[in-house]
């Protein structure tokens, strides 16, 4: 018995007068209570290729873009996330650049508590006790000077381009 799936599908051809072109016909099985039935159907090579302007200009952007954006960028020149560890009473690394939308982390691996505070009051962690950690995302350009609050000579600075 054969069945859909494994008959052999194939393609049948004729020359149309009207476009003076081979035009297909598809042959398709249908296998129902035992009986293998062939339908032929006519498929329209003008229908099945032409494809709206604006949909392959759209798709070409978008290619581009994207095609762009991994050109221009490699993984490592802009993390989504950057270390910043604390640790023999400083913050390594210091001073450290970052694109904006990136979020900085400082995980304290020092045996005392630490903090990380913004000069400019933008930013401000609790004590953070060993290894506990504090996070903050730059949302736009400028350059940001951080301390520790309970050791002032703890200095660091974040470049965001």
């Amino acid at each position: 018995m054969v069945t859909a799936s494994s008959a052999p599908k194939f393609h049948i051809f004729f020359k149309c007068e009207a476009h003076q072109a081979p035009m297909p016909f598809a042959t398709r099985v249908n296998d129902r209570a035992g009986e293998m039935v062939q339908i032929a159907e006519r498929i329209d090579p003008m229908r099945h290729t032409r494809i709206p302007i604006s949909a392959l200009l759209s798709l070409a952007a978008l290619l581009l873009s994207g095609f762009s954006a991994a050109i221009t960028r490699s993984p490592d020149e802009h993390p989504a996330r950057v270390a910043v560890s604390i640790e023999n009473y400083a913050f390594e690394p210091d001073p450290i650049s970052i694109v904006a939308g990136t979020t900085v982390v400082w995980t304290n691996h020092d045996e005392v508590a630490h903090s990380v505070v913004s000069n400019d009051k933008l930013f401000s962690s609790p004590e953070l006790e060993v290894n506990r950690s504090f996070e903050f995302t730059f949302k736009r350009a400028g350059t940001f000077s951080y301390f520790c609050s309970i050791h002032p000579e703890m200095k660091g600075k974040v470049i965001v381009k």
